[in-house]
């Protein structure tokens, strides 16, 4: 792979790895307060059709 192409592949990456941790830490507190430990994602997602 090209350098340039890596390294702009590499930030983009990098966004979207910041949301989607996000993400998953927001939904981990949800289930951790929930008394259900058991639950899991996707219970708590609304998937769009």
């Amino acid at each position: 792979m090209e350098t340039g192409v890596r390294v702009r592949f590499e930030k983009q990456f990098a966004r979207i790895r910041q949301v989607t941790d996000l993400a998953a830490q927001s939904i981990k507190r949800i289930r951790d307060r929930c008394a259900y430990t058991w639950i899991k994602l996707e219970d708590l997602a609304l998937l769009s059709v």
